[in-house]
């Protein structure tokens, strides 16, 4: 549970991000160092947005070269360097991304589910840093319920009242709801911060950026 700062500026910040998106773990791997100047002024609560890049991925997933031949239209050599950048980047944040050529993209969708639901139990953030790490960090097929059920386990939750959730109509339901009110209201990219529901940060800005906009939040008198 976080501590109460009595006197703390309460900031809401939306985190509009899909699991497959390595600029959205940088992202938030950013505002969350650029946070840490303001934890004794500043308490942030932070509400992930389910999006998906990909919603036709097949069940089996597909291979990341071939998936950015196809959308992005890149070539051996652009992956190798954009693949490159990517591991550095984490890197200089401490974390670690493992491509291989056998890396695939997958279909999000019930990882959203069950971050939905993690979120009722005020383990979100610690539902995305557990898929970021198995998926970027170990490959792990993050569309295979039995790899979601454990890692909502490893993180405290009910393996049993996820497997229900996986197989719930309604959360599924609730869920594509919430990706279409987002993308109606205007979010067509990922990651997209929004704090204090109108201040808005698109891609994975620099640790600057973040203070930067924390500190103008920060500075307004609180309410």
């Amino acid at each position: 549970m976080t501590k109460e700062l009595p006197n703390a500026r309460r900031v809401r910040v939306d985190i509009v991000s899909d699991f497959v998106c390595p600029w959205c773990v940088l992202g938030y791997l950013r505002f969350s160092q650029a946070s840490l100047k303001f934890k004794s002024h500043a308490q942030f609560d932070i509400r992930w947005q389910s999006f998906q890049l990909n919603p036709n991925i097949p069940e089996q997933g597909k291979l990341l070269t071939e998936h950015w031949r196809d959308k992005l239209g890149y070539s051996d050599q652009q992956t190798k360097q954009t693949v490159e950048h990517i591991t550095q980047l984490g890197l200089d944040l401490g974390f670690r991304f493992k491509y291989t050529a056998e890396t695939k993209t997958y279909n999000t969708l019930k990882a959203h589910m069950l971050s939905l639901w993690a979120s009722e139990y005020g383990k979100s953030t610690e539902f995305h840093m557990a898929l970021f790490r198995a998926y970027f960090g170990e490959g792990q097929n993050i569309n295979d319920p039995s790899v979601l059920i454990d890692l909502c386990q490893g993180i405290g939750l009910d393996p049993n009242l996820a497997q229900a959730v996986l197989s719930e109509n309604a959360t599924k339901a609730q869920l594509l709801t919430q990706q279409q009110i987002i993308r109606q209201n205007g979010v067509n990219s990922v990651p997209t911060i929004t704090m204090d529901s109108h201040y808005q940060l698109v891609g994975a800005r620099s640790v600057a950026d973040y203070q930067a906009l924390i500190s103008q939040l920060v500075a307004q008198q609180v309410h």
